[in-house]
């Protein structure tokens, strides 16, 4: 942001962190003209958001109305202050020139990874990072310098040992015209591992008994993404989208 009086600015030197992992950058103040200060500092800060929406009808007949009614709910995750530089000992002056500051920051491990999503009558959830510095200046007619930037975090690395599950088979009825029946059909499937990061892969084996006259035509597997959204105490209204992440025949 700029100022008549300075520029602060915040370079971060990943292009996204992981929880538990160091977060590092370095912020950079440029004074123009000298400027009394008292203190820079950085902060952190994680943010749940949800916006639950739905239709709501009152009245019957020529008094029927349906309107959209809208509900918000926020949670901070995250909130980590840390000092960088306490001017007091230069007698609360900054001289002209450019100050570099750089910063190291380990996140907590478990956060969640950065996401967002959108449902129905403009409903959406996310989950946002950022990154703040703010230079303090005195005196109640002076404004602070402040700049943020978003920072994308992942949530930390999956345990390096697979958990395969293996499903129930399932046995199903093959009938004819609803009434007349062709015997049965059952399947089963296997999955290597019960947690998939983004861009992994996941190894699917299926295993079928065909236990009637009808001929199968092919097999088709889809990952379905799932995501509901709401209050925290799981009661009230909720919104839910769910998108086809992978699919194959």
């Amino acid at each position: 942001m700029g100022n008549a009086a300075g520029t602060l600015g915040v370079v971060i030197n990943e292009a996204s962190a992981t929880a538990g992992g160091v977060l590092s950058g370095v912020v950079y103040v440029m004074v123009n003209s000298a400027i009394n200060a008292e203190y820079l500092m950085v902060t952190v800060d994680g943010e749940e958001y949800a916006l639950v929406a739905w239709k709501h009808t009152t009245g019957t007949g020529d008094n029927r109305k349906t309107v959209t009614k809208r509900r918000r709910y926020r949670r901070s995750l995250l909130r980590m202050d840390a000092g960088l530089a306490d001017f007091s000992a230069t007698g609360g002056k900054l001289a002209p020139g450019r100050y570099e500051f750089p910063f190291t920051l380990r996140l907590p491990g478990g956060l969640p990874s950065s996401m967002s999503s959108h449902g129905p009558h403009g409903s959406k959830c996310r989950i946002t990072y950022s990154i703040s510095a703010r230079l303090g200046r005195p005196g109640s007619f002076t404004s602070d310098f402040r700049t943020a930037r978003q920072v994308i975090v992942s949530s930390a690395p999956l345990p390096p040992l697979p958990t395969p599950v293996f499903v129930e088979p399932d046995t199903q009825q093959v009938n004819f015209c609803c009434c007349f029946n062709r015997g049965s059909m059952t399947l089963g499937a296997t999955l290597d591992d019960t947690a998939v990061g983004r861009g992994g892969t996941v190894g699917v084996g299926l295993a079928c008994k065909n236990d009637s006259t009808s001929e199968i035509l092919g097999m088709h597997i889809v990952v379905t993404e799932h995501v509901r959204w709401g209050p925290v105490n799981g009661g009230g209204r909720h919104n839910h989208r769910s998108r086809v992440l992978a699919q194959i025949s």
